[in-house]
């Protein structure tokens, strides 16, 4: 299991907006084209600091010249860039999390997936076919009955130990996701909550 993923939570004044609309190409015979809504939101996290912008698409939250945003992304193990998690209108109250970038980011990293699993496995049982009808069970036969049988178990049985590779990370992964899952937005609360009041000087 990998280091779980790192927060990132950038903050600032909006000083411009950009809303464009683009069409979806149809997928499918039956499907139809899907108008997908983008903001281009210009962000500067100083006052006289540089701006950086960043898109959004079909992002509930609305935004306008001034709001103070915040932007929590993740940086997790196993994924090219960052991965967004939720955009916040401090001065609005509004918010919108993305539940596809949690599970993503909370998911832990596995350098071997399901499908090398299988493989690893499968190469297992062609081995030990090999051994045991090269050793035990016909000694006699030559080369090619050594190695085909075995190979041929290990094609049939690859699928099956990629579908239980798979069932059982997902039987295994359910409640980490979730875990992970409530730790980066406990994590996100904790950040951008508002500083606690000084307490007042004693006389």
């Amino acid at each position: 299991m990998g280091a779980p993923a790192k927060l990132e939570i950038i903050r600032g004044e909006i000083t411009k907006v950009q809303f464009t609309s683009e069409t979806a190409p149809a997928r499918g015979a039956a499907a139809k084209p899907q108008t997908v809504n983008k903001t281009r939101i210009f962000l500067r996290e100083t006052a006289g600091g540089p701006e950086r912008d960043f898109v959004f698409t079909d992002t509930t939250v609305g935004v306008h010249e001034g709001h103070t945003i915040a932007i929590a992304r993740a940086l997790a193990r196993g994924h090219k860039g960052p991965i967004l998690l939720a955009l916040i209108n401090e001065s609005t109250g509004q918010r919108d999390e993305s539940a596809a970038g949690f599970a993503r980011a909370a998911r832990p990293y596995a350098m071997f997936g399901p499908r090398w699993k299988a493989f690893g496995l499968s190469a297992a049982l062609f081995v030990a076919g090999y051994l045991a009808s090269r050793f035990f069970v016909s000694p006699d036969k030559g080369a090619g009955w050594w190695i085909s049988w075995p190979l041929m178990l290990a094609f049939l049985a690859f699928p099956v130990f990629w579908g239980l590779a798979a069932l059982w990370e997902s039987m295994t992964q359910g409640r980490a996701v979730r875990d992970g899952e409530g730790a980066l937005r406990a994590e996100i609360a904790t950040r951008l909550a508002p500083p606690a009041p000084a307490s007042p000087a004693k006389v």
